[in-house]
């Protein structure tokens, strides 16, 4: 095959099309996904960091105050990633250009899927030092 040559493909047919449409449109929506998931997630942090520090004070009396603390930041270090994830950035991309959009989408995409994984996985840890907390009572 020679370098002049077209290449030569045939049209996608309509339900072909349809599923790269809605392939393109998922990914477009990722970073909303990401928010709304970071939302949910706040409001459950916040939600569950206030019944933990207006909780049962004489539980917590017998209790290591550098376990307390390592609990109580993990909180707050969750709430502070997952609020990050909604926070809105500037982020600089030519707006004449699809390859820049692109990649400015995949960068938005990563920085708050990362912030996500870390806001719960602080979360999860606040979560089990609470379990450990009440197990070892």
């Amino acid at each position: 095959m020679s370098e002049n040559q077209p290449i030569q493909a045939k049209k996608a047919s309509p339900t072909t099309q349809k599923w790269h449409d809605f392939q393109l449109e998922t990914q477009q929506k990722t970073p909303e996904r990401l928010e709304e998931a970071a939302k949910f997630l706040t409001g459950t942090i916040s939600l569950t960091l206030t019944i933990f520090l207006i909780g049962d004070a004489q539980l917590l009396q017998n209790v290591d105050k550098i376990v307390v603390g390592f609990i109580t930041i993990s909180w707050l270090l969750s709430l502070l990633a997952a609020v990050l994830v909604i926070f809105p950035r500037y982020y600089r991309y030519r707006s004449d250009s699809a390859q820049s959009i692109q990649q400015t989408h995949k960068k938005v995409v990563n920085f708050k899927y990362i912030l996500l994984v870390i806001s719960a996985a602080l979360f999860f840890m606040a979560l089990l030092g609470l379990v450990g907390v009440f197990l070892l009572k």
